[in-house]
């Protein structure tokens, strides 16, 4: 009740022990500190309450979790999803390794320095023409409507064995992009004592990646190695020794 929380002031200024007469007088502040106290009915109410809310709040950061790593899921699927519907360039090329024997024997056989193309336009050109002709002349999978005669590679590019070069020139990019230039110029002479100590590596392609124009002749390509085992084909086995 309201009058269980009335404070008589003239009462409680008896307790009061300052000497200064302001300190009991009207414009005194007093700081009364109260026990809080509940009935045995009521804090029980009240810790239930308290394990309820505490309950909730855990099972909201258990639902959000899962409903996250539900997301996840559902967007990997789509993603898969979208993978497989979409169609790239990368879905129709394949990966040839280059030997050091082809290489050589490109250049002591096929390479002409005579002409204006480099060596790596010719090796290109050379390759190219021969595998079409390779895979043209297996027999035909099925894969379109209508026979492939001719097997096209719409694309040929070539990787070379160069990760050292190129972890040298990331490290003067950004000496020079941050302007130190006793650095820029400590990596040149590195830069330059690696090609010089083996020039032939850094020029010799040990990789091509072919793209190939429709799925025939993809599908040529993935069974290159165990169509050529058969008598016929005997002369597509190899290319350049």
């Amino acid at each position: 009740m309201k009058s269980d929380c009335e404070i008589n002031i003239e009462e409680f200024s008896k307790f009061i022990t300052a000497d200064k007469p302001e300190c009991k007088g009207n414009l005194g502040t007093v700081f009364i500190q109260l026990p809080c106290k509940f009935e045995a009915e009521e804090l029980n109410t009240r810790q239930v309450e308290g394990l309820a809310i505490a309950c909730l709040g855990v099972f909201i950061c258990l639902f959000f979790v899962v409903y996250l790593d539900y997301l996840k899921s559902i967007f990997k699927n789509l993603n898969i999803e979208w993978d497989v519907k979409t169609i790239t360039a990368g879905d129709y090329s394949v990966e040839l390794d280059i030997s050091e024997k082809m290489w050589n024997n490109f250049l002591n056989e096929v390479y002409k320095p005579e002409l204006a193309a480099t060596k790596m336009v010719q090796f290109r050109n050379f390759l190219q023409s021969k595998l079409e002709d390779n895979i043209s002349a297996l027999p035909d999978l099925g894969y379109e409507d209508e026979p492939v005669q001719r097997v096209n590679i719409s694309m040929l590019s070539f990787a070379f064995d160069n990760s050292q070069l190129i972890n040298l020139l990331k490290v003067r990019g950004a000496a020079i992009k941050f302007e130190k230039y006793d650095k820029m110029r400590e990596v040149n002479k590195k830069i330059d004592a690696l090609v010089d100590s083996n020039p032939q590596k850094y020029n010799r392609p040990v990789t091509a990646f072919l793209t190939l124009e429709n799925e025939e002749g993809l599908n040529r390509c993935k069974n290159y190695a165990d169509t050529c085992t058969m008598p016929e084909y005997a002369e597509q086995r190899t290319i350049l020794g």
